[in-house]
């Protein structure tokens, strides 16, 4: 396997980082494949921890409670596809309170100079968003 050149097992020194985490996540789906038949793999499955089946390597780090709030309260996102959702159902929200609808020109961006939208949700492009959740596309015109 490619990734015992990228890596001194030894030092724990990687040499390649992005070609460890690609044979780490090759890894993953290999026995996931051999496992379960197929890479259907559910949104929220988690390789588990300490199971045998799995390479080590393939391990879900373990953050204890203290650690994940510590990052939480640096502002970091551990699951950013949630945290992207979030916002956009907040500017949803935001819009319907303002507008008393959910109907977004495909043209409206958040604005940045009115006080009712939430600084973290200035310029985004809230139109766009809800032509691609209505039909799958940003770009064209239905």
């Amino acid at each position: 396997m490619y990734a015992l050149a990228v890596t001194n097992y030894k030092l724990g020194f990687v040499w390649d980082g992005l070609e460890c985490k690609w044979q780490h996540k090759l890894a993953a789906l290999t026995t996931y494949k051999k496992l379960y038949g197929d890479l259907l793999i559910p949104q929220k499955f988690v390789v588990p921890t300490n199971d045998p089946q799995w390479p080590e390597c393939t391990w879900q780090s373990n953050l204890t409670p203290e650690r994940r709030n510590a990052l939480e309260r640096l502002g970091f996102v551990c699951n950013v596809l949630d945290h992207s959702w979030q916002n956009k159902f907040e500017a949803l929200k935001v819009y319907k309170s303002i507008y008393s609808n959910a109907n977004v020109p495909y043209s409206f961006v958040v604005p940045t100079n009115d006080q009712r939208w939430p600084k973290h949700l200035h310029n985004m492009p809230l139109g766009r968003l809800v032509r691609y959740l209505r039909y799958g596309s940003y770009n064209e015109e239905r």
